[in-house]
């Protein structure tokens, strides 16, 4: 299952920029993720988020923008598989 969402914001930037379109692959079990992957994930008090991958210990997802002022893990701590709904696989401009 696929799906497109459009980035709000920079906590991503150089990587994604503000109004670029994503086209992302729903997460089942059997997905392997690994550092530098780029998620989609829910996040309770926060909504929908997208972030990158850059720690994962003992199934847990380290997920951090590359903005110093990006809201992610640095703040709410780790990520787990079930908080995950999409990775990303390709970034468009329009």
């Amino acid at each position: 299952m696929f799906k497109m969402f459009k980035i709000k914001g920079n906590s991503l930037y150089p990587l994604y920029l503000d109004g670029q379109i994503v086209i992302c692959m729903k997460v089942f079990t059997f997905i392997k993720l690994k550092t530098d992957d780029t998620v989609v994930f829910s996040k309770q008090g926060y909504g929908q988020m997208i972030k990158q991958i850059v720690k994962i210990i003992d199934n847990k997802y380290f997920v951090q923008g590359t903005n110093i002022e990006s809201v992610d893990s640095r703040d709410f701590g780790p990520i787990s598989l079930e908080n995950i709904n999409y990775k990303v696989i390709l970034h468009f401009n329009f």
